[in-house]
């Protein structure tokens, strides 16, 4: 076989890999590692019906909800669609938004709305209607296995 054609084989195989993978997570493969610390995330991507969705899995205090309690959600704002962000620095939020909170909180910059993680999700701020949509997941050792999303991901208030 010519060198030419050795090379546009591989960088076909190659082009055509993270099709593969991508395909792989939309069967339920997305394996984030589990945060193990208190309010320690992943952010992890996954593929079900032909759309990514992006997630965040935190990790909740042992003294408040129990040992490993994890919260995970698609960080897809249910407002109008913006990606929020997992906000450590809560005080700084609440001079924002104009409130106190307690705690980290998962904060969308579009339209200040605010969530609470530690419970399930609440919407503590903003135009929000909901929570943010809850993924389903089983622990495989020290990784997640993200099985899928809730139900109505991406319809927006």
């Amino acid at each position: 076989m010519k060198r030419r054609t050795f090379l546009q084989r591989l960088l076909f195989i190659g082009a055509g890999f993270p099709y593969v993978l991508r395909v792989g997570r939309a069967w339920g493969e997305t394996r984030p590692a589990a945060p193990s610390h208190d309010w320690e995330s992943v952010e992890f991507s996954f593929d079900a019906n032909g759309q990514s969705y992006p997630g965040i899995a935190i990790k909740l205090p042992d003294t408040v909800v129990g040992d490993g309690k994890l919260y995970v959600a698609c960080k897809i704002c249910p407002h109008q669609g913006c990606e929020f962000g997992y906000e450590r620095n809560f005080e700084l939020v609440g001079d924002i938004v104009g409130k106190t909170f307690v705690n980290p909180v998962l904060f969308c910059r579009c339209h200040m709305s605010v969530y609470d993680p530690l419970r399930n999700g609440k919407v503590l701020n903003g135009p929000a209607p909901r929570p943010p949509w809850l993924f389903t997941y089983a622990r495989d050792g020290q990784a997640l296995k993200i099985q899928s999303v809730e139900d109505g991901v991406g319809h927006f208030g």
